[in-house]
Order: C-alpha cells, then structure tokens, then sequence
C-alpha cells in the first residue's frame, strides 16, 4: 500500500520478541488499530508493513512530510530528518504516546511540534498535514516543479499561480523568454535528470574527471611551481574526487559532485575560479 522508501523494516532490527503482534494484510493492522481507541494501545493501528516494526509507519509518514516542505523551508525539513533518523534509531517499540516524549526528551533542535506530528501517526496512522497536502492540486503542482532544474519555491509558485498545473501547462503558458537558461533545460531533460546514476557509472566518470584534472593542469603554461608540473609529483597530492552520495557509499546517485583541490604548495596563486574555468573550457571543448 506504500510506495518505495529508503528506511525498510528490516534496519530497524527487533527482536521476536514483538512477532506476536504481527498483522497478515493491511486490513487486519488498521482493524487492530481501530480496536485501539486508546491513545496507549494504537501501536497496531501505525504498523501496516510488519506489527512487530512500530516505527515503520512514523517514519514514512515523516519522510512524506519531508517531502512537502519547500526547498526553504530548511529549519523544519532538518527537523524531520533528525526525528527520522531518531525514530529509526529507537531501542525499542514506540507503543504509547509517552514513549515519543521519552525518546525526543534531550534531543535538540526537537521541538513540541515534532513530538506532536509523531503522536499524532501513532495515534491515527496518518499525519493530517500529509493528507490536506497530498489531496491539494496546487500543492502536488509545487512539489512538482521544485523537481526542475532551476525552479526554486517562489518560481513553483508563480507557475501555479498562473494556472500551471503540470510540465505540459508550463510549456503551454510560461513563455519561453520568462524563463531562465537553467529552467528551459530543467524543463527539457527533466525525465533525464530524474533517473539515478548507477554506481559503476560514477566511478567511470571520476575517474576520467580526475585525470582532465591533471592533464589540464599540467598542460597550462606558469600554473604550477616547477616541482608539481609532472604528473609523478602532481598526481598523489591533487584532491580530485566524487562526493556526495558516491562517497557515502549509495548504489546510485542523483548528480555527481565532483571536489578539486589543489596542492597546498601552490598556496593562493592559483583561485579556485581560475582552476574551474580551465576545466570547463577543457570539458566543453
């Protein structure tokens, strides 16, 4: 009944302890819950993929939250994120409504709204806020445009606001001239830039990255001091690498962000500004 999502039950790591609480179907788990007018006895109610994995259902419904929030909304998507790694981290069940205050209790940064917003899951199986949202066209529209390339909150707004309700009505009724060179290829490769980007072919491309790097470095008269201007020299001590997701080992990525630094010899003489306009004029040519 849910779609994908990157917590899954089995990380949360229980004992067989709670199997006895375990629901064959969705059906039974939301007549459990609904047996369950007590605020203490709503765990079954939250629990659709497995009873025994309580925080489950939270953590969904969270990252669901998440996921709604403008890309400004920074403060409270950071929020959601520390309730979801705390919650997924739980050392045990969340039963009743005081085990939330219990586990939030010390935590910074955690405010009565968060604890309110999981009480309110554990009680109800859903967050009210997720479900007004969701069932909002506009709101769905938003979400949907902060996904372009270029398209930041009040862009997303002002597209909606003129009656955009999909990429087509974009099309339709943003002229071309009113949008930014980033948003026309946002809008353009937007079903590209929406596939991951598997593992292997990230090695791939650090790899060819990284040796442009040197070979662009090398070959640009009066850059380097003499002693770094062969690659024996240069190469173990150039910081030329992936980060982001490759780096914290996913199995695909959504971009790749790819770090430069060069040798600490070199010191200011050579901005970074000047190092990146060399490497894209080598990678457009």
């Amino acid at each position: 009944t849910s779609q994908a999502h990157t917590f899954a039950p089995l990380q949360l790591g229980y004992s067989d302890a709670h199997s006895d609480d375990s629901c064959s179907s969705d059906e039974q788990c939301l007549e459990a819950g609904g047996a369950a007018a007590g605020a203490a006895q709503a765990a079954h109610r939250t629990c659709h993929l497995a009873c025994k994995y309580c925080q489950v259902c939270i953590v969904l419904e969270l990252e669901v939250a998440r996921g709604l929030y403008r890309k400004d909304q920074v403060f409270q998507i950071r929020a959601c994120e520390r309730m979801i790694r705390l919650v997924a981290a739980a050392p045990r069940p969340l039963v009743a409504v005081q085990d939330v205050e219990e586990l939030v209790a010390g935590s910074a940064g955690l405010g009565r709204g968060m604890v309110d917003k999981v009480q309110e899951v554990l009680v109800s199986g859903r967050y009210s806020r997720n479900v007004a949202q969701q069932a909002d066209p506009r709101v769905v529209a938003v979400q949907l445009f902060q996904r372009v390339w270029g398209c930041g909150p009040p862009t997303a707004e002002a597209w909606v606001a003129a009656g955009c309700r999909s990429l087509e009505d974009v099309a339709a009724l943003i002229p071309p001239s009113h949008l930014t060179p980033q948003q026309r290829i946002g809008l353009k490769y937007f079903t590209d830039f929406e596939q991951r980007i598997p593992r292997a072919e990230v090695q791939d491309v650090e790899g060819q990255l990284r040796e442009l790097t040197l070979t662009t470095l090398i070959a640009t008269p009066g850059l380097l001091p003499p002693h770094l201007s062969h690659r024996e020299a240069l190469s173990p001590r150039l910081h030329a690498r992936v980060a982001g997701s490759y780096l914290r080992g996913r199995p695909s990525c959504g971009d790749i962000d790819f770090i430069v630094a060069v040798p600490r010899e070199v010191g200011d003489e050579v901005p970074p500004c000047r190092v990146l306009g060399l490497l894209l004029a080598a990678l457009r040519s």
